[in-house]
């Protein structure tokens, strides 16, 4: 795990990422005594198009018996977000979190949680190398395709592939893209985005009416602008 954690650290130095601390609240690292059983490894690009929003790749590495499965997670997220997570705790949010894509995702939707492996070290260097390839590829394409907030403000209404409950809309991808928004100076877009949610009589089962009417209100103290639009 070691091993296969310094190669692909390097390749992601290599491709303009940098070493990241977790952005997502969960330790880097799982075992039970002395055994290392799951690493976790975040790289963020130095840079984004949309102020206050990050970009970042998380790595999973998972021991099992004779190999090492290896997981991709494309990831943006914002400290705008984790500040009113805190403020507000709610299963609707997963700390600075705004939306989420597996390596998997890309070649299944319906096999989001498919992973690449390493049983020896002479097959390293082609995990390594796929793991590049779904980086410069379809996760580049992903990061690109929301290079500004329009993509993001048209996702939230949408249900999201990779939870449980894909007809009603994420409640973690649409807080972070109304707290990202707002952050951003676009509270009427953002209000018209929650008086469309509130409207709504059925919700994602983390989330109701009373929890988005909370968030609403919390975004509302936080930026005075949003208020104003809102008549909060």
């Amino acid at each position: 795990m070691k091993l296969v954690g310094l190669r692909l650290s390097g390749a992601m130095v290599d491709a303009g990422f940098e070493i990241s601390a977790p952005l997502d609240g969960r330790p880097v690292a799982e075992g039970r005594g002395r055994l290392l059983e799951v690493r976790r490894f975040w790289f963020s690009m130095p840079s984004s198009p949309v102020d206050g929003m990050t970009e970042a790749v998380e790595v999973t590495l998972v021991r099992e018996s004779k190999r090492v499965a290896v997981r991709g997670l494309a990831w943006i997220g914002s400290p705008f977000v984790g500040e009113i997570a805190e403020i507000v705790p709610q299963s609707g949010f997963r700390n600075a979190e705004i939306d989420v894509a597996t390596f998997g995702y890309f070649d299944d939707p319906n096999d989001v949680y498919c992973r690449l492996y390493v049983g020896s070290e002479a097959s390293l260097d082609y995990m390594v190398s796929k793991f590049m390839d779904y980086v410069h590829g379809p996760a580049a394409r992903w990061f690109d395709d929301r290079g500004s907030l329009d993509k993001p403000f048209s996702l939230a209404t949408q249900g999201n592939p990779m939870r449980v409950d894909t007809l009603n809309p994420d409640p973690t991808r649409l807080r972070g893209v109304a707290t990202l928004g707002v952050a951003n100076d676009r509270p009427e877009a953002v209000a018209d985005l929650m008086q469309w949610y509130l409207s709504r009589s059925e919700f994602h089962h983390w989330d109701s009416f009373e929890r988005v009417s909370a968030f609403d209100a919390v975004l509302a103290s936080r930026y005075p602008s949003y208020a104003r639009v809102r008549g909060i």
